[in-house]
């Protein structure tokens, strides 16, 4: 259709309204009252119907590209998520660590850092450590 595909939809719907009227009027003649109402009450139902369902569809196909577009970011960030916390497969001793490789590391440290001294006190930048039960000596 074109350029002019919306143009040439609208001319349509007028078209089939002017024909309903006619075929509406004509029908006068044979049918009851009730029945011409019905049909006045229907045609327009339809009309809106048919506009909903072609909004929904719209709706509908714009969510589903946006979906597709989404789960592809979905599946390339978790990919990016588990190289950082396992590696690259191809990548042995990068130039990178994983995380796993960094909380060993960090566990080793705080293991490796020393025992707690308690009772110590600064003096001139210096630790002095009093152990328990004993008294420093006098200088």
């Amino acid at each position: 259709m074109g350029g002019n595909g919306a143009v040439i939809v609208q001319i349509l719907g007028v078209l089939l309204i002017l024909f309903f009227f006619f075929l509406t009027y004509m029908f006068t003649k044979t049918w009851r009252w009730h029945h011409v109402m019905f049909a006045f009450l229907i045609f327009p139902a339809t009309l809106t119907f048919a506009i909903y369902a072609a909004m929904t569809l719209k709706t509908h196909s714009a969510w589903q590209a946006k979906h597709d577009e989404i789960k592809k970011q979905l599946e390339t960030e978790l990919a990016a998520v588990e190289k950082l916390k396992e590696g690259a497969p191809t990548a042995a001793g990068g130039p990178y660590k994983t995380i796993l490789e960094l909380k060993g590391e960090l566990s080793r440290l705080l293991l490796d850092r020393g025992r707690v001294w308690r009772q110590s006190t600064p003096t001139n930048g210096q630790l002095v450590q009093t152990p328990s039960g004993v008294r420093p000596q006098a200088q």
